[in-house]
């Protein structure tokens, strides 16, 4: 009975501390994605002189990221000379308290959850 008051403890301890290191490993998937997702737009414009036309289809072949755990989309503003990218959390990651992280055209990072993220 003790051995199993123990792992009980234990279990109680180590998995909110485990799930709290996958949320953060993870992370890397949707900021990595983001930052790709910008140099793409960087080079679309130098193509185009414009973003006007660009999605995240013909940018990056797909609205998620490799393993699912975002989902990214673009907004065009100004005419189409500026944009705000977005990875919201999605699948396995939508419990992370980040939430959606969301990149520029002039490169500033912001993120919807609470927390360090980026």
């Amino acid at each position: 009975m003790v051995t199993v008051a123990v792992i009980s403890i234990l279990a109680a301890i180590g998995y909110p501390a485990y799930t709290n290191y996958t949320y953060k490993a993870r992370r890397t998937e949707g900021t990595g994605a983001l930052l790709d997702f910008a140099t793409r737009m960087e080079r679309y414009y130098a193509d185009n002189n414009s973003y006007a036309g660009a999605t995240v289809g013909n940018i990056m072949g797909g609205a998620n990221t490799e393993h699912d755990y975002y989902t990214l989309s673009v907004a065009l503003s100004n005419g189409n000379q500026s944009y705000t990218l977005s990875a919201a959390s999605a699948g396995a990651q939508a419990s992370d308290t980040c939430g959606t992280f969301t990149i520029n055209s002039l490169g500033a990072r912001n993120v919807s959850g609470t927390g360090t993220c980026w």
